[in-house]
């Protein structure tokens, strides 16, 4: 496969290079990966922080160079990336909010990259658009600093609420990136049987997902003062009936303090926290890319939620990470955000 490289400030062509079928593609929303190519060159015109590409591929992927390693007795330059989405990973002051909150990541995504006051840290070939509209609230701690990766990953579990991007082509030419600030795609169902499914692997740690959170008021709250339940549903949903049928029968609670600030966005905490221990499990398979069942990056990609009908038991689920190893006809997918190595274990308790 062709490689092109972009220059990450004028977004200029630099150079190119052809990848035989040694190289390691991961797209993954909980543990920050590193993707790993080699290039048929030992000179090529890059510099950490420029962009590579895919040439006329069927995958959305734009890597941002973090090493260049030249090999030059096998005549290759090992390049590794990091996933065009980690932009997101900057740091920005954090203020409550209530109303829609696709405009509002919008907003924060657009202050860092089109409008901030660093002319470097500005995208000029960089698009973004909204779709849809979903209310909600958020709510920090008062001076809070947090990446706005932190803010998708809980609208990602509590309001359906995703990024994700794509190249821009004028007149057959690479000109620009999209991201688009979307609701994700739910209502898909993959059964484990389905002929573009092999290799299925399921584990689980065994442990029943938290169910039930009650919110205490803090003591010095002085407007709101009652304790709140909220209870989730099998069906993926959160309720605040106790009485309601699709309630688990086993109940998995645990209890918070909130303050006055806080109670606007109860119900974001609560979808959150629990959506999060129900995706406690890790399930992989390889996916045959040209399929009449769902094409990936088209019907699903990472960050969308669906119903992984498997041998055993029915998962109400999201996809978290696909994987191109050697090859791009045949990915592997992860469903859940339960990683299995230990690498990926110590990421993620150092991300917690």
């Amino acid at each position: 496969m062709e490689v092109i490289f972009l220059d990450n400030t004028t977004f200029d062509v630099l150079d190119f290079g052809y990848v035989d079928d040694d190289f390691n593609i991961i797209i993954d929303n909980v543990v920050p990966q590193a993707s790993s190519f080699k290039v048929n060159k030992i000179n090529l015109n890059v510099v950490v922080g420029n962009y590579l590409v895919i040439k006329n591929s069927p995958i959305n992927y734009i890597g941002i160079i973090t090493s260049i390693d030249v090999e030059e007795d096998k005549h290759v330059t090992d390049i590794k990336t990091k996933d065009f989405i980690s932009i997101l990973d900057i740091q920005v002051k954090m203020t409550n909010y209530s109303g829609n909150l696709i405009n509002h990541l919008y907003n924060l995504i657009r202050s860092a990259y089109q409008t901030n006051a660093d002319p470097l840290q500005n995208m000029s070939y960089l698009t973004i658009e909204t779709s849809g509209y979903v209310t909600g609230s958020l709510t920090f701690e008062t001076d809070t600093i947090a990446t706005i990766s932190s803010v998708v990953s809980t609208l990602n579990k509590a309001y359906s609420i995703g990024v994700y991007y794509e190249l821009v082509y004028s007149f057959g030419a690479i000109a620009g990136i999209k991201l688009y600030v979307r609701t994700c795609t739910r209502g898909l169902t993959l059964k484990h049987n389905t002929s573009a499914i092999t290799d299925l692997v399921i584990t689980e740690n065994n442990t029943q997902g938290i169910n039930k959170i009650t919110f205490i008021p803090k003591s010095d709250n002085t407007t709101y003062r009652n304790t709140y339940n909220y209870y989730l549903l099998t069906d993926g949903t959160v309720s605040t009936s106790s009485t309601n049928s699709k309630r688990y029968k086993t109940v998995v609670g645990i209890a918070k303090f909130y303050g006055d600030n806080d109670y606007s966005s109860l119900l974001t905490t609560a979808k959150s926290e629990m959506l999060s221990s129900s995706l406690d499990h890790s399930i992989t398979f390889k996916y045959l890319m040209q399929n009449k069942i769902a094409v990936l990056f088209k019907d699903m990609n990472v960050g969308d939620f669906i119903q992984f009908i498997g041998p055993n038991k029915t998962y109400d689920t999201m996809i978290t990470k696909i994987t191109f190893k050697n090859n791009l006809y045949q990915p592997e997918i992860t469903l859940g955000e339960y990683r299995l190595s230990l690498t990926e274990k110590l990421k993620l308790l150092s991300m917690k």
